[in-house]
């Protein structure tokens, strides 16, 4: 196969550097052809894109979709509430075209949410295939649920929920990372032919610590993407000061970019939280330490558990942060959904015994299932 590789690309020249790097590290049937636009401006800051995108959902929005059986006016609603159920950017769309007409492409393969709505304009000859790592309706429908007393939402959630849901049905496959969100997808009314697949991380060989800690917690994730932020949240308020009572010598490490604003607020108002920001090496920001993944709202699958489990770094998570994963509460780390539990099940790994124990059997877990070969062929199956 052929691959090539496009993107809407906001960085500026110096970027051009690492983008050479890393196309030599690809295959040489691995193309990268970003689109940068003529005039540089930063996604949602510059004032007159904002003008921009407000006069276009006012007087031409009605252009950007067909017609379908939900109608154009739910259409132009969702999009006013949503960005992602719009195009901004009509250059980018002629850019993706001639790809698809340069190259000969047989199959166009769009990720995340933000590209969901580019199958309706790629031709009707080619083959769409959609990739959706997080399922938005079943993201909101959590966020209702932990902040009931937006209940008048419900049906402006509904419309977001049916246009995603036609979006998917346009697309000649879906692909998600879990047969959860398969068969969620499924119930809710996705037609379409659905496939699981999932994502490889690199694993060690050996899983062996020199100086075994269970006194210093880590938190992966970038504090941009709401759940994370909402996770964190959760476990400052309802677990951190207690914790610290109980045993004074947790530390915590947040790993990943976070608005500096809300990181000087934490460390005004916790002791002993690092923001490390983003890392070069992961394999030694989180050596001897235990991941925590408080999560409580979103879909897919969390990397930062195969991360962990890939490295020998043990974990605790909620249930809906393991959602998706073949992990099993006790063996292959703790599940826990409650302040209370979570506090205690930290507490627990601070044995030795039990932090091998869950290291070596999610370890193995990633290795049996998250292998290279296998998305290899699952992906070809997809395709074919």
């Amino acid at each position: 196969m052929n691959i090539f590789i496009t993107y809407l690309d906001y960085s500026d020249s110096s970027s051009d550097e690492y983008l050479q790097q890393f196309h030599k590290a690809l295959d040489a049937n691995i193309i990268v052809l970003p689109y940068r636009p003529s005039i540089h401006q930063t996604p949602h800051r510059d004032i007159i894109s904002r003008i921009c995108r407000k006069l276009n959902r006012t007087f031409i929005q009605w252009k950007i979709y067909p017609r379908t059986k939900i109608g154009i006016k739910n259409l132009k609603k969702a999009a006013k509430i949503d960005p992602d159920f719009r195009i901004s950017d009509g250059k980018y769309v002629h850019h993706v075209k001639q790809l698809i007409k340069t190259y000969h492409i047989d199959i166009v393969q769009c990720e995340m949410m933000c590209n969901i709505a580019f199958v309706s304009y790629i031709p009707k000859n080619i083959l769409k295939v959609f990739v959706h790592h997080e399922i938005r309706f079943v993201k909101r429908e959590l966020e209702l649920i932990q902040h009931r007393n937006h209940r008048k939402c419900d049906n402006t959630l509904n419309l977001l929920k049916n246009v995603e849901i036609e979006f998917l049905n346009r697309y000649d496959k879906i692909v998600t990372l879990s047969t959860i969100d398969t068969l969620k997808l499924t119930h809710a009314g996705v037609t379409q032919p659905i496939s699981s697949s999932f994502a490889t991380i690199d694993t060690i060989e050996k899983i062996d610590w020199i100086e075994p800690k269970g006194n210093i917690l880590s938190f992966l994730g970038s504090g941009y993407n709401p759940p994370n932020k909402d996770g964190l949240l959760w476990f400052l308020e309802n677990c951190w000061k207690k914790l610290k009572a109980i045993d004074p010598s947790y530390t915590l490490r947040v790993i990943g970019r976070w608005p500096e604003d809300f990181v000087n607020i934490i460390c005004s108002q916790h002791n002993d939280i690092e923001f490390l920001g983003f890392v070069e090496n992961l394999d030694l920001a989180i050596h001897n330490t235990i991941m925590i993944v408080p999560i409580t709202i979103g879909s897919g699958i969390r990397m930062k558990i195969l991360e962990a489990a890939g490295r020998g770094t043990p974990f605790i998570s909620t249930s809906v942060g393991a959602e998706g994963l073949p992990v099993e509460n006790g063996v292959h780390c703790i599940i826990a959904d409650t302040p209370q539990d979570f506090i205690t099940g930290i507490l627990d790994l601070r044995d030795y015994d039990l932090q091998l124990k869950f290291a070596i059997a999610s370890n193995q877990m990633v290795r049996q299932y998250f292998s290279f070969e296998s998305l290899r062929q699952n992906r070809l199956s997809i395709y074919q």
